[in-house]
């Protein structure tokens, strides 16, 4: 787009010479004499009282003049000021208006990109809670396989005395893998305990079998049985100077999301988003007390008492206000200053 397109913009302003005399030196004089008089008169009779009195009534004049020349001289800069102003209203309405659109395009960009940031941050929320759920349940299940395999390795305790005289005299190899074999036919709940009633061999126990799962805890059970009862061995394991175990699947997928940023939406350069929490009153009756504010309407006040009100009337009376008579000398007249 060409520059000539646009011509610039120029403001014509006629503007009064300088000086601006605004105070001749007499009347400046005049008024050190006039605030010297008032230094020195004391106002204590009628004809005190009525040199006081025209002392303000030319001062009353000398304002007035004054104003009237401040105004005369400033009258053609305010004019100019106007047409500066008025001049300039056209680009700055541009400028506002350009600037409230691209404004608009940024506030839904940034909501977009928030929207878009908060769905993301919530994915990710939901695949760290679901990578510690399966974390969890990884390790209950490895927990329950070790206490599972620790159980295994000791003999059951529950097989009443007399049964584990009957069994004793078979061959304990041979029991357990014939309950194997046969175990899984009867229900789960069946317990060593159901074998109390136990009169004759093999077959008539396996009626009344462990659950094929307890086997080989049962043969423990009959090969230690008649002899001392030793305390449990704890094995410790020697990891010597290895590397500690290297974590699971899941666990590095979830160290690897939890260290990850939070996903935050993007910002461009040059333009940050001002946050600002704005409070619309919508039910003022249902404030507390320490967030209103009352006050006065004075101005109804004045119109309903003030207005009008001549000297010797009487005082209006209104609940919660208080009047009372305030008296000012005015200048009537308008002597020569």
């Amino acid at each position: 787009m060409s520059t000539t397109d646009h011509p610039p913009l120029h403001v014509a302003v006629v503007l009064p010479p300088a000086p601006y005399a605004l105070a001749t030196s007499g009347f400046l004089a005049t008024l050190a004499a006039v605030e010297a008089e008032i230094a020195s008169i004391a106002v204590k009779d009628a004809e005190s009282a009525q040199q006081a009195a025209t002392i303000q009534s030319r001062l009353t004049s000398a304002g007035s003049a004054l104003e009237k020349q401040r105004k005369a001289l400033k009258d053609p800069f305010i004019a100019a000021g106007k047409a500066i102003d008025e001049a300039a209203r056209g680009p700055s309405d541009r400028i506002e208006a350009a600037k409230a659109a691209v404004k608009a395009k940024l506030t839904a960009y940034d909501a977009e990109q928030r929207r878009i940031a908060a769905e993301a941050e919530a994915k990710r929320q939901a695949e760290l809670r679901a990578l510690r759920e399966k974390a969890e349940a990884e390790a209950k299940e490895r927990q329950r396989i070790a206490d599972e395999q620790a159980a295994i390795a000791q003999p059951l305790t529950n097989i009443p005395e007399k049964t584990l005289m009957l069994l004793a005299r078979y061959n304990p190899a041979q029991i357990v893998t014939t309950a194997k074999q046969v175990g899984s036919l009867f229900a789960p709940s069946i317990t060593c305990s159901d074998t109390s009633e136990i009169t004759d061999g093999p077959a008539v126990f396996l009626t009344a079998a462990a659950a094929m799962q307890h086997a080989d805890r049962m043969m423990l059970a009959i090969r230690n049985y008649g002899k001392p009862v030793q305390e449990p061995t704890v094995a410790v394991m020697d990891l010597g100077d290895d590397e500690p175990a290297q974590p699971t699947a899941t666990q590095a997928a979830l160290a690897a999301l939890e260290s990850a940023p939070a996903v935050v939406a993007p910002k461009p350069a040059g333009v940050s988003m001002r946050v600002l929490l704005v409070a619309t009153v919508t039910d003022i009756n249902k404030l507390p007390e320490q967030y209103i504010v009352k006050t006065a309407n004075m101005a109804a006040i004045r119109a309903r008492f003030c207005q009008g009100f001549k000297d010797g009337d009487p005082l209006p009376v209104c609940e919660g206000v208080k009047f009372e008579v305030s008296r000012s000398p005015v200048s009537t007249g308008r002597p020569v200053f």
